[in-house]
């Protein structure tokens, strides 16, 4: 039997522990490893996963001083024992019963194996279901403009089983400090050195949309740096594998102009000033890169002629978002004061 190490960094997650480390051991299949490494949590949570640890001896156990999840992850790594590797976000579970169809599919040829997973919204359920096939790398990212689900194949590493041998022989490890993108980094240092990828229809993890504690919901200020480094290391990735169609390049700038919009959406909702929010949409819109503003010129979508002519457009229309949404907030305000007045609230 070929043996899984699962790691899951923990962080002020008493309330999801349980759920995810059931949905791990109480699996079928049995020849696993559960490496939890606390990352200098502040509530219960370590007190949780030393309970977890001495009722199953599959289970290991690391605390550390707060570093974020890539240091957490990469302590798992190189404790990991397993020929294949996991990584489980501890708000999210795993299907019961998957480990050993999962274990069923990987074999000696296959380098990685990309799963279907549900986003779950409380009591609303999407399927994310990837297409069926395997191919080796140089098919794949020639004709990745033609796949459903890209954002699941580049941008997350929970909906994956990896080769431990290949992250060890080459040195793949997940980039310290950066909040931002750290799984689609290191997937394209992995994508580098792979050469067969087998996607599956299986459903096997259950991915919690609605913890708004996690990054995927926060605003980072050096988002355009980060941006740039994931459109090095895409172009990187291409380079390697010898990918020149146009289309596929087109997917790469599409890429990473939506990079450009989530930043722009993350700042609209983020809790800062009218004025630091434009202060921002300034910097991003106008300091960017020129050799990326020619690539972004290159884009099919039409929001790329927005970007030819210095965001302008864009920038106001986010502007006038923001002002709305500002007018918005005083609107309730006003509708708060005036229903406790009717209803003689104090």
């Amino acid at each position: 039997m070929k043996k899984i190490s699962i790691i899951v960094p923990v962080y002020n997650a008493e309330k999801y522990i349980l759920r995810c480390c059931n949905s791990i051991l109480n699996q079928s299949y049995q020849n696993i490893e559960l490496i939890l490494v606390n990352d200098g949590s502040t509530d219960d949570s370590l007190k949780i996963c030393n309970e977890i640890c001495i009722a199953d001896q599959r289970v290991i156990l690391k605390s550390i001083t707060n570093q974020g999840v890539a240091v957490a992850r990469n302590i798992g790594l190189d404790l990991a024992s397993g020929k294949y590797i996991m990584f489980v976000d501890v708000d999210d579970w795993l299907e019961l019963g998957t480990l050993n169809q999962i274990a069923n599919k990987m074999s000696e040829d296959l380098d990685i194996l990309v799963f279907s997973h549900y986003q779950e919204y409380g009591v609303f359920v999407k399927n994310i279901s990837m297409k069926s096939y395997t191919a080796d790398m140089f098919q794949l990212l020639n004709h990745i403009y033609e796949l459903p689900e890209t954002n699941s194949l580049l941008c997350t590493v929970w909906n994956k089983v990896y080769k431990k041998s290949l992250l060890d022989s080459n040195q793949i490890r997940f980039v310290k400090d950066i909040p931002f993108g750290e799984d689609f980094l290191f997937n394209m240092d992995y994508f580098k050195v792979t050469k067969r990828i087998t996607c599956n229809e299986l459903f096997v993890y259950h991915y919690n949309c609605i913890n708004f504690e996690s990054a995927t919901h926060k605003f980072f200020p050096q988002f355009k740096n980060y941006i740039k480094l994931m459109y090095v290391k895409f172009k990187e990735l291409f380079k390697y594998h010898g990918i020149t169609s146009n289309q596929a390049f087109n997917y790469l700038y599409d890429f990473i102009l939506d990079r450009y919009e989530y930043a722009m959406e993350s700042c609209i909702s983020a809790n800062m000033t009218l004025k630091q929010k434009c202060k921002f949409l300034h910097k991003l819109v106008l300091d960017m890169d020129l050799e990326l503003c020619k690539c972004l010129e290159k884009s099919n979508r039409s929001i790329a002629l927005l970007i030819k002519n210095r965001y302008s457009k864009i920038f106001d229309f986010y502007v006038a978002k923001i002002i709305f949404n500002r007018k918005k907030m005083q609107l309730l305000q006003v509708s708060k004061a005036k229903m406790k007045e009717i209803l003689n609230v104090k």
